[in-house]
């Protein structure tokens, strides 16, 4: 029963805390910084509150000052929790006016709160806050601030604190700011590594890992994008299938090694005959597509015409014998602005077909 409580509680304030923006997969520190936030200002809501009510019933001697000052910050948490759900991009006015308000707080229970001869402790908790939310500047700045009030206040107010006291509380708090440096640090490189990681495996699995030119799923969504751009500007396109002419026969021949050697020659000759701004990609096993952006049957016509020559000149030289290369090219155009990718890959689909049933080492055009 209490796990089953336990648990429901968990489930309410994710609920509660749950992220009302979207972040980018590889905003994970980010999206760890803003939880910790509003952690940080739940814990200083119901805190807060606490000692503040604890004092008014009796059971702890904050002050009267104090307590009401507990109360206003209380309130200022809740406040600031609300701004933060209601407008999350307001993340580092948030977390400074946390830290900034904190820091009133816990001054106040330095100089108010003297029987609390623990009450420096406080400005661990806030430091630990600057650094986790805000980053190593933040929280050097607040490991400062916190020396020089605990200084001051102590020459001023006498805060009645054994000289050990004091300096064994500024000596832990260089100590533990030290130490939140090095996380944070650690943490942004850890970080960094992993989008890196992460970023070559998006690469990596949008690439065609053979020939280097961009697969199957990669190819169709670019290919809508080129397309939906095409319609809209009314700019002219060109679809070409490209396939190895006879690439079994080589492959049972020479065997599947000498196979993807000619894949990936065959796939740098027809890179080499393309713009930039050309979409190539491998849509089967020695199957590739083209998309050629503002290009006209008549010069899509060049193009091919270009890729076949090249194919077919390239050849491969294995074993001292020269291994022939040639491919069919079936083409279409984008026939109207509400052609789809689909009407076109049938076409020049068909187009192909009719080039390799022709004899292949030809170019045919629907």
């Amino acid at each position: 029963m209490i796990c089953g409580l336990k648990k429901s509680v968990f489930i309410a304030l994710n609920r509660l805390l749950g992220d009302q923006i979207q972040f980018e997969p590889l905003e994970s520190l980010v999206r760890f910084r803003h939880s910790l936030l509003k952690y940080s200002l739940l814990v200083a809501v119901f805190s807060a509150l606490c000692v503040a009510v604890m004092y008014d019933l009796g059971l702890h001697n904050t002050g009267y000052f104090h307590s009401r000052v507990n109360y206003v910050y209380s309130i200022s948490s809740l406040a600031l929790f609300i701004w933060i759900i209601r407008s999350p991009e307001r993340y580092k006015q948030v977390a400074l006016l946390l830290v900034s308000i904190s820091m009133v707080v816990f001054t106040s229970a330095l100089i108010f709160v003297v029987e609390d001869q623990f009450r420096i402790v406080w400005f661990y908790i806030v430091v630990f806050v600057a650094y986790m939310t805000l980053g190593n500047r933040a929280g050097i700045i607040t490991s400062i601030l916190s020396i020089i009030i605990i200084l001051i206040s102590d020459g001023v107010f006498e805060l009645a604190l054994t000289r050990s006291t004091l300096q064994g509380a500024i000596i832990g708090l260089v100590i533990s700011s030290a130490l939140a440096s090095i996380h944070v640090l650690i943490v942004s490189d850890f970080e960094k590594k992993l989008i890196s990681k992460n970023r070559e495996l998006e690469v990596l699995a949008t690439i065609d890992g053979l020939t280097g030119v961009v697969n199957k799923r990669m190819f169709s969504e670019m290919a809508e994008k080129y397309i939906e751009t095409a319609s809209r500007k009314n700019n002219p396109l060109s679809f070409l299938y490209l396939d190895l002419d006879h690439f079994k026969k080589i492959n049972d021949e020479y065997g599947h090694h000498v196979g993807d050697t000619i894949l990936i020659k065959f796939a740098d000759v027809v890179r080499e005959c393309l713009r930039k701004s050309d979409l190539l990609g491998r849509v089967g096993g020695e199957e590739f597509a083209v998309i050629l952006f503002d290009a006209d049957l008549n010069a899509a016509k060049l193009v091919a015409e270009k890729i076949r020559a090249a194919v077919e000149i390239s050849g491969y030289q294995y074993e001292n014998q020269r291994v022939q290369i040639t491919t069919s090219i079936g083409m279409t155009k984008m026939a109207s602005v509400t052609d789809t990718l689909e009407s076109m890959q049938q076409r020049a689909d068909q187009a192909l077909y009719k080039a390799k049933a022709s004899g292949r080492n030809r170019i045919e055009v629907l």
